[in-house]
């Protein structure tokens, strides 16, 4: 049987080019929606200028709306353009971050770019509000946890998952973020994943997912629990950070 035997620094370098390159298609399609966006106002604009100003109250209350969705639509294309910078270049401002709910909250508004999830996955939060870590994750740390998230989406792709539930809570001093699916469940290649760990990365060509099996080697180092269902295949998937 064919091996793959890679360092796990090494490994992180490549995966994080691959990262980027599986997700610009979809970038580029959601960058698409809001420029359009931006567009159709800036012409109403025009029209409301050339049109004339019955009544200066009106005038002002329209441009106040549009001039706030216009706001929106630039927010959302400097969330994908700072998201996507963050996976190419890690640097200690970027990558020092306390608040988990925002992390996994803007994960997964950026992984809009797979238009399966965006279109067909209902989104449940259930985020305890206030809940922060006391130091800062690593980089290796956030890294896995990205991973992690973008290899949940893909598999709820694979599986047509059309439920998503995200918890987070505190359990015995740990931030705990949960996860979880409507049916038929995750499949098995992301169930063996799961189970498999080790100081190195070794895996069979075809057997195990790649990038989601490096993303757990990053959170066991980094000391996450990832608890999960014994049943099979799972629903629920607990990542546990320590406080």
């Amino acid at each position: 049987m064919n091996k793959i035997e890679i360092p796990v620094d090494r490994a992180i370098e490549l995966y994080k080019f691959v990262s980027v390159g599986k997700l610009m298609g979809g970038l580029v399609h959601n960058m698409n929606g809001p420029l359009h966006s931006l567009g159709i106002e800036m012409d109403v604009l025009n029209f409301l200028m050339d049109k004339g100003i019955e009544s200066v109250s009106e005038f002002i209350e329209s441009l106040k709306k549009r001039l706030k969705r216009m706001e929106e639509e630039f927010e959302r294309l400097n969330l994908l353009i700072r998201s996507t910078s963050e996976r190419v270049e890690f640097n200690s401002f970027i990558y020092k971050k306390t608040d988990i709910n925002k992390i996994v909250k803007q994960e997964l508004e950026f992984l809009n770019a797979n238009l399966y999830f965006k279109h067909k996955v209902e989104k449940l939060f259930e985020l305890l509000p206030d809940i922060k870590l006391d130091g800062d994750l690593s980089e290796n740390t956030l890294l896995g946890l990205q991973w992690f998230v973008q290899g949940l989406v893909e598999d709820i792709e694979k599986q047509k998952i059309t439920k998503l539930k995200v918890k987070s809570y505190m359990k015995e001093s740990k931030i705990c973020v949960e996860f979880e699916v409507g049916e038929p469940g995750l499949s098995p290649g992301f169930t063996q994943s799961l189970k498999w760990k080790n100081d190195s990365l070794s895996t069979e060509i075809g057997n195990l997912d790649f990038g989601l099996s490096l993303a757990l080697v990053l959170l066991d180092s980094g000391n996450i629990d990832i608890l999960a269902e014994e049943s099979s295949p799972f629903k629920k998937i607990c990542l546990c950070f320590p406080k």
